[in-house]
């Protein structure tokens, strides 16, 4: 089968055009067919009204015509929004579209007519065309009906004899058509929701190769997602030859790839089976009346001014993208996740569309009424290149991971955001939780948290450890997170769903329309969805953030955890992401943890270095960190190095280095209570740390020798130490010291 070019294509698909090929006349123009039009070699055509003669039989044309040997077979899939972009491989007149089209636009083919576009479908058409080529007619003379108006008009001549003639005859003569006979099968594909729709749609090219579509189709039955149908619809152009002869119906549904591919093989049969016999004109070859024999000669050497058609495609592309808004605004439903801002932008845009779809259509009815421009308003043409807040809420995986408890099952966990769109549009809240729902019905809630600070606290505080802390600690500190975090425009609300991995494939997740059991979005558990996030190149990488502050110098007690606070403080309006203090804790203390306004800590025990992970921080927003830090000795110390600020690699800090360090803290010696009881001694004191230990010795002085007390029994409540010790009838002493 023979492949065109991509020139070859353009110009098929362009329905009004210029034809190249070097057999026709190099003023001949070829346009496409239209239901009902009847054009017969020798018609008189006038280039604005072509689906019926203007002045029939006009030249007198040879009785057989040339077959040019310019037969082709050739094969597209396109994707449909419109009934228009339904029926672009079939070389429609677009003349003759624009002029239906401005009124009630149908085809006049009820296969076509009837089709309807589900907000939750994706429509594409295969077209098989086999072209049996053209034949063209050799003019002879004009009618007499042309001699006699040039009679009426014996006072004219040149230009007025010429703009009367073409006015009353038309400026081009039927001197020729195509034949072809051609199939065509509009595919649909149902998803679950109207955001897995619209994701397709997004990233949907216009036409296809057969290969192409195919590995689209393969794609579809692979995927996990089980709420997805494909039906096909069947139409050809011959009459005669009887689809079920080649196992086709006129409609159906496919469950497989295989029986994807078997239908295919089938089309390809039934294609090559057609007949010339019974083809179908698909173009029409007009030459301009000037080359009717005898025609110059009358004009006594006036030059004629080229001929220049309207461009009729591009009108008709415009006016078919502003349908496809229509179409869309209209089903639009209430959009509850929108506030009044969004829902005030959505109705402009309605109400915009409806303007323009008016002031095209009026142009139309000018042009075709009295021959004024058909040209498409600039204005329309910008407004449709910007068109695009109509984005659906949609849901995203961000990690996901089996993962096995150490005793009984395997886990699959998802961590998610839900994509609510530009967040200067979204109300508060738009969504309070995602869905999971199995096969059998059942199903939970998950609260989504669309402040990114405390979804990061709250998860790392609820998974304290194990795999889902490890694989959370890794998402907050990769790129993709930092590019939802930083000047990020769209709203996202965020959540993590745990399952028993066996169950994972019966489980879905979803939004719901509000008050509705009708998904907006919805994805099987086990996807694997990623993307709509920017990278963190689009968003602003100069920020201002600083080290506030730390708290005074205090008075402490060894073994006794001492608050050391500090204050990180973003001095611009744009967010910061990657952000983390850390310092290195002095020999004289020991790490009792941090807590904060947001965001974690983590001690290096091998050089003692302490990290807290401040995590994206908002605009103008500060983060209090609460760091405990217990002595280990009496006297004054300083807790730690001073604390260091980083922030993401590719963010700029555009505040100085700070010279803040920590005060230091004056600490004095524990004590420790001995309390003697029958056949027993009690010891106890307070300490925070497990390196506050007791030690005894049998003397004192500088030569004694102190060792740590094993041989007792110890018994911890919270910070109060306690060691029950047997009475050895020996004299001893004992310490708090730290090891």
């Amino acid at each position: 089968m023979r492949r065109h070019s991509t020139i070859c294509t353009i110009v098929l698909l362009t329905t009004f055009g210029l034809l190249l090929c070097p057999c026709l006349p190099a003023t001949a123009i070829e346009v496409g067919w239209y239901p009902g039009m009847y054009l017969h070699p020798g018609d008189g055509v006038e280039l604005k009204q072509q689906k019926e003669p203007l002045s029939p039989g006009l030249v007198e044309m040879s009785p057989t015509g040339i077959s040019l040997a310019s037969g082709w077979q050739d094969e597209f899939v396109t994707f449909a929004q419109h009934t228009y972009d339904m029926v672009k491989t079939l070389n429609v007149n677009s003349s003759a579209a624009v002029e239906s089209e401005y009124g009630n636009y149908t085809l006049g083919i009820s296969f076509f007519d009837g089709h309807t576009f589900d907000a939750n479908d994706l429509t594409f058409v295969f077209t098989k065309t086999r072209n049996f080529g053209a034949t063209l007619y050799s003019p002879s003379a004009f009618s007499s009906n042309f001699w006699n108006q040039v009679a009426t008009n014996a006072n004219l001549q040149g230009e007025a004899l010429h703009s009367a003639l073409t006015s009353a005859f038309g400026t081009h003569y039927v001197a020729g058509q195509v034949s072809a006979a051609f199939i065509s099968v509009i595919y649909t594909f149902h998803y679950a929701s109207a955001s897995v729709k619209q994701r397709f749609s997004l990233s949907t090219s216009y036409s296809y190769d057969s290969a192409t579509f195919s590995s689209f189709v393969s794609s579809f039955f692979s995927s996990a997602n089980t709420n997805t149908t494909m039906g096909y619809e069947f139409y050809s152009t011959d009459p005669n030859q009887s689809p079920t002869n080649f196992n086709l119906g006129l409609s159906g549904s496919i469950t497989s790839y295989q029986g994807f591919t078997n239908l295919l093989n089938n089309l390809e049969a039934y294609a090559n089976a057609m007949s010339p016999t019974n083809a179908v004109p698909t173009a029409y070859i007009l030459n301009p009346i000037q080359t009717v024999p005898g025609y110059l000669s009358l004009l006594g050497g006036y030059v004629l001014p080229p001929v220049e058609p309207a461009d009729y495609s591009d009108f008709l592309q415009a006016f078919t993208a502003l349908q496809v808004w229509k179409q869309r605004l209209d089903n639009r439903g209430s959009m509850s996740w929108l506030n009044a801002t969004g829902q005030e932008v959505i109705s402009n845009n309605a109400l915009d569309v409806a303007n323009y779809l008016a002031a095209m259509k009026s142009i139309a009815a000018d042009h075709f009424t009295a021959g004024a421009p058909l040209n498409v308003p600039a204005a329309a043409v910008i407004y449709l290149a910007n068109l695009g807040e109509l984005r659906l809420p949609e849901i995203y995986v961000m990690d996901a991971w089996d993962w096995y408890d150490g005793t009984t099952y395997y886990y699959h966990t998802l961590i998610g955001r839900v994509d609510c769109g530009n967040s200067d549009l979204i109300a508060p809240f738009p969504f309070g939780n995602v869905i999971v729902t199995n096969n059998d019905g059942s199903s939970s809630g998950y609260p989504l948290d669309y402040d990114p600070s405390h979804f990061e606290t709250n998860m790392l505080k609820t998974y304290a450890g194990g795999p889902r802390n490890t694989h959370l600690k890794a998402l907050f500190a990769s790129e993709q997170w930092n590019s939802l975090t930083n000047s990020n425009p769209d709203e996202n609300g965020f959540f993590l769903v745990t399952e028993r991995q066996s169950e994972a494939a019966e489980w879905s997740v979803a939004i719901f329309y509000t008050g509705t059991s009708t998904p907006l979005d919805e994805m099987p558990f086990l996807a694997s969805r990623s993307g709509g996030c920017a990278t963190p190149s689009q968003f602003s990488s100069g920020v201002s953030v600083a080290v506030a502050g730390t708290s005074p110098a205090t008075n402490g007690v060894v073994g006794l955890a001492q608050p050391v606070t500090v204050q990180v403080t973003n001095q611009t309006s744009v967010q910061a992401y990657g952000t983390t203090v850390s310092f290195v804790l002095g020999n004289a203390f020991d790490f009792g943890g941090a807590s904060g306004s947001q965001g974690y800590a983590s001690f290096n025990t091998n050089n003692r270095v302490v990290t807290y992970t401040v995590g994206p921080l908002l605009g103008a927003a500060s983060a209090d960190i609460n760091l405990q830090v217990i002595p280990l000795q009496a006297g004054v110390a300083v807790p730690g190095t001073a604390p260091l600020l980083n922030l993401a690699t590719n963010l700029t800090n555009f505040t100085p280095t700070n010279a803040i360090s920590f005060s230091p803290i004056e600490s004095v010696p524990p004590v420790l209570g001995v309390t003697p009881g029958p056949g027993a001694i009690l010891l106890d004191w307070w300490s925070d740390t497990d390196r506050l230990l007791a030690e005894g010795s049998s003397t004192l002085g500088s030569g004694a020798s102190w060792s740590p007390v094993i041989n007792g029994t110890s018994v911890t409540n919270a910070s109060h130490r306690f060691l029950a010790l047997p009475v050895s009838g020996q004299q001893g002493y004992f310490r708090i010291q730290s090891q």
